[in-house]
């Protein structure tokens, strides 16, 4: 309940929820290709919320994709602070639930937010899970088609955790496998 009580005024304004940027790396150059954007979530009741733990809390009091949503915007934000900085060739990616990722406007809500921003689809990337994706392929199939349309590179997390097949991959429009450790 303090966990729930802590987001809930974290996405109403107050202080506890924040993205860090975690590097990208090409491993043959060891230059720096890009980030990911990880959500960190201190709680005032509780202190330090692991992330599956806070999104978990978030599923189940039905504000998932507001927080999804926020996480997103937030790092379109970062990348048009890094485009004021000259920094303007490094994509950010974000994961997003399939939760969210499927419901009706999310795609809308993505070109909002670049747009309103300024920033360039280019330069951002949509996680989302290898599980949730195959759990519903033609909502996967169809999102990612229309993220690539819009410019939108797609990733699939956690990749090698299901039987995924090379037929699958193709109906997919990946720019990105993540690999499960």
């Amino acid at each position: 309940i303090g966990i729930q009580r802590g987001l809930e005024k974290a996405l109403a304004g107050a202080e506890g929820l924040r993205l860090i940027f975690q590097p990208k790396v090409d491993a043959v150059t060891s230059r720096i290709t890009g980030a990911e954007a990880l959500l960190r979530f201190e709680c005032q009741e509780v202190g330090p919320v692991a992330t599956m733990e806070l999104l978990d809390v978030a599923e189940a009091c039905g504000e998932l994709e507001r927080l999804d949503r926020w996480a997103l915007g937030l790092a379109v934000e970062a990348l048009k602070s890094l485009a004021e900085e000259g920094v303007d060739h490094l994509p950010i990616s974000v994961n997003v639930r399939t939760e969210t990722a499927f419901h009706p406007g999310f795609l809308e809500f993505v070109a909002g937010t670049l747009a309103t921003f300024g920033v360039a689809p280019r330069l951002l990337e949509i996680e989302i899970r290898e599980d949730q994706a195959m759990e519903n392929m033609s909502k996967a199939e169809d999102l990612t088609r229309r993220l690539s349309e819009l410019g939108v590179a797609t990733a699939l997390d956690g990749f090698g955790r299901n039987r995924t097949t090379l037929a699958d991959l193709r109906r997919l429009r990946v720019s990105a496998l993540k690999l499960e450790q």
